[in-house]
């Protein structure tokens, strides 16, 4: 392993800076990833001190440190004091794959000397791993690796590959901010967190607004994935008034929207695509509705990327 490991660390490394260096471009801006709020957890009885910050922060883990990085930048966030980072594989199929784990990790160690580079870092990982990973971290300038307990009045940053591990992580009446990769892992911490008695938590999400997911997934075309969607519904777009794309394919100001028509047993129907960086909510509703009764269509069928919560009680409401 540490032979296979030590071939391929270079290219490793590239990998990993590469992946940082575009993921800072995700920490300023309009687009910058953040944390959305989903859940409060508070108990009157819980004897966390003011101002002690703890949150599970679900979605990819470099995500999750670009999100704080932005934090920082923002001065919203706290400072870190110390960096756990788990490194034992989340299944017993991931046993042998150290270099495919560190591949995943590549981006998220480099963008940690971003967050927090006077921070304590304290790595975990199985027995005979040891020497491979301390050439890793090496390589992307970490200081010597250190293992002390924490202070009460130091914010520690946990992140794990196995979510089930951040619950021994996650010291009682600590600060702490844990980062779980996916909505189960988040899942089963929060009920570890409770059954240990643990009741006062926030639970955020990146990734979860509709601009971080265009950015990610429709990247600078988000007009051919409207198409896209269009043509996957079977409709035919319509001939548009206006060029609403710019020569690089991107969504020029007004071309939030765009129209199509299907024929199904001779009855003409309307289609709206709405542009994947928008909520599709009571407003692309009423819109819709409108450009329906105006073209004389008796169906509008709206295709979105993100639906809002209340959308079908509003439709409900309309009983249309």
């Amino acid at each position: 392993m540490a032979t296979s490991l030590l071939e391929r660390l270079p290219r490793l490394v590239v990998h990993g800076r590469r992946q940082a260096q575009r993921l800072m471009e995700s920490t300023t801006g309009r687009n910058r990833e953040r944390a959305v709020p989903l859940e409060v957890v508070v108990a009157p009885d819980d004897p966390v001190s003011e101002g002690r910050v703890r949150r599970l922060v679900c979605g990819a883990p470099a995500l999750c440190v670009a999100a704080l990085i932005a934090e920082l930048r923002q001065g919203d966030g706290a400072p870190l004091d110390r960096v756990v980072l788990d490194l034992h594989p989340a299944g017993d199929d991931d046993t042998h794959a150290l270099a495919a784990r560190l591949a995943r990790w590549a981006p998220c160690i480099a963008l940690l000397r971003k967050l927090a580079p006077e921070a304590v870092f304290v790595p975990q990982f199985p027995e005979g791993e040891r020497g491979p990973l301390q050439l890793v971290f090496d390589a992307f300038g970490w200081p010597a690796t250190m293992r002390e307990t924490a202070a009460r009045d130091t914010t520690t940053l946990l992140l794990a590959d196995d979510a089930t591990r951040l619950t021994a992580l996650a010291r009682p009446h600590a600060a702490w901010i844990a980062c779980v990769r996916d909505a189960a892992g988040c899942a089963a911490l929060r009920r570890n967190l409770l059954l240990r008695g643990d009741t006062s938590f926030c639970i955020e999400e990146v990734g979860a607004t509709p601009a971080e997911w265009t950015r990610r997934n429709a990247a600078a075309q988000p007009v051919k994935a409207m198409h896209a969607a269009l043509a996957a519904f079977g409709a035919k777009a319509l001939a548009s008034p206006a060029v609403c794309t710019t020569p690089a394919g991107r969504r020029r100001a007004g071309g939030d929207v765009l129209l199509g028509e299907t024929l199904r047993d001779g009855v003409r129907s309307l289609v709206w695509v709405d542009a994947p960086d928008r909520r599709t909510g009571e407003a692309t509703l009423s819109r819709a509705v409108t450009r329906r009764e105006v073209s004389h269509y008796p169906h509008v069928t709206i295709l979105g990327w993100h639906f809002a919560p209340t959308l079908s009680q509003q439709l409900a409401t309309r009983a249309d």
